[in-house]
């Protein structure tokens, strides 16, 4: 393959708002985020991923300590489980000041910026549909669910959540599949890789304001 061709992929995740309701299920959050926007890139392998962490906390506050570690230990379970690892970061520990009376508190943060070798830059994947592939007869649309069944709709620290006002009324969003990304990651499954947004409209019907 000319050297051109190969290149790096990079992405970042971050999920502060879903922390706030519980941090364990933040950190599993940013990972999950992090590695499926690594998706559209021909990454070599899943354990050539490596990750800087960023931590931002208000870690001398009162109970924040604690949520922190809560944080750090599932943030380690995940990435063992997926396979790749952490290789460098830094800390912003005091991410709280006193106005008058008043405490202000940063949401306790973690950020993650995730990097890989590109095999090849030419075939990163792009959102628009395509045809079958050569040999195929039809092309499939798959909806990757990445929570839990439809029973369980975990809205909890959500976009929509926060646009009613209701960051912590509903379960916490969480997920269950983060091996099964390691099977997609660098592999050829994919053609199309695109987000799927919910329409507020639609969902103000189950969740009134």
């Amino acid at each position: 393959m000319p050297e051109f061709q190969v290149g790096g992929a990079v992405a970042v995740g971050e999920q502060p708002i879903k922390g706030l309701i519980s941090p364990a299920a933040g950190a599993r959050m940013t990972v999950a985020e992090t590695l499926t926007n690594l998706l559209a890139a021909p990454i070599t392998d899943i354990k050539d991923v490596k990750m800087s962490g960023n931590w931002m906390w208000a870690a001398k506050c009162e109970g924040e300590g604690a949520r922190l570690v809560h944080a750090c230990d599932a943030l380690c379970e995940a990435l063992a489980l997926v396979g790749c690892a952490i290789d460098g970061g830094k800390d912003s520990l005091s991410m709280a000041a006193k106005v008058d009376d008043e405490l202000v508190k940063a949401p306790g943060t973690l950020v993650l910026s995730a990097y890989a070798p590109c095999s090849d830059v030419t075939k990163v994947l792009s959102p628009d549909f395509k045809g079958p592939r050569d040999g195929d007869r039809c092309t499939m649309v798959v909806y990757a669910r990445m929570g839990s069944s439809m029973s369980r709709n975990r809205l909890g620290g959500s976009a929509l959540a926060q646009v009613l006002r209701q960051v912590c009324c509903h379960i916490n969003s969480d997920l269950r599949i983060l091996p099964y990304l390691s099977v997609v990651l660098g592999k050829p499954l994919l053609g199309v890789v695109h987000e799927v947004i919910w329409c507020l409209k639609s969902m103000q019907k189950v969740f009134p304001a």
